[in-house]
């Protein structure tokens, strides 16, 4: 952490004392103040996150549409493919509603890890599949706290450019992007290479005596 602060802390203030953004040191408090401010929504996101969770826990929701929802894909006979690219679409619909990536996890996490298990899939391959969905929606979603930098840098070419400019413009990105993306995890998965170092595409349950 040390090291990682002096290589981004020193740089930055070099180049605030250069150009005159940063002449005293109340500056820098500013900076680092602009910084947290955006992170806020992050944070904001991730405590009802977190409460959203542990309702799910007292509840033991969570446990049950695992359960459910895993009888139901196997009785299914669905292929892989279909199962992936169905997580795919759940979540690009889910990233509308709730663009904080690590806050959508942990919620669609203890629900998509143990039902995908049921059917053979790694929980790696979910987290995969799940990524990928969450790439996609992300810029044309208004809920997403980077929009609003987006649009600034946008409207430096365009002065009248608001929110739906940039969901129109950003649509068929987000279109072709989410599916190239899940052909190359369907085709990534077909061809059976790892997803990484002890990152099986598969899961087999263990059997002990």
């Amino acid at each position: 952490m040390p090291l990682i602060l002096i290589a981004f802390i020193v740089p930055g203030i070099v180049y605030g004392a250069m150009t005159g953004s940063i002449r005293k040191t109340t500056d820098v408090s500013k900076c680092f103040t602009h910084a947290m401010v955006m992170m806020a929504p992050v944070l904001a996101m991730s405590f009802f996150a977190a409460q959203f969770v542990e309702c799910f826990k007292y509840t033991r929701l969570d446990v049950m549409l695992a359960n459910t929802g895993g009888k139901l894909l196997v009785g299914s006979g669905l292929p892989t493919w279909a199962l992936l690219a169905g997580v795919v679409a759940i979540t690009m619909v889910i990233n509308l509603l709730m663009s904080s990536m690590s806050a959508k996890w942990t919620a669609l996490a203890p629900i998509l890890v143990p039902m995908l298990m049921m059917a053979g899939i790694s929980p790696e391959l979910t987290q995969a599949a799940y990524r990928v969905g969450d790439s996609c929606t992300n810029v044309v979603t208004p809920l997403n706290g980077y929009v609003v930098i987006i649009l600034v840098a946008m409207q430096r070419w365009k002065k009248d450019a608001g929110i739906g400019n940039l969901m129109a413009m950003m649509l068929p990105y987000s279109i072709v992007f989410a599916i190239a993306w899940t052909i190359l995890l369907v085709a990534w998965v077909t061809g059976g290479w790892e997803l990484g170092p002890g990152a099986p595409l598969w899961y087999t349950p263990s059997v002990h005596h």
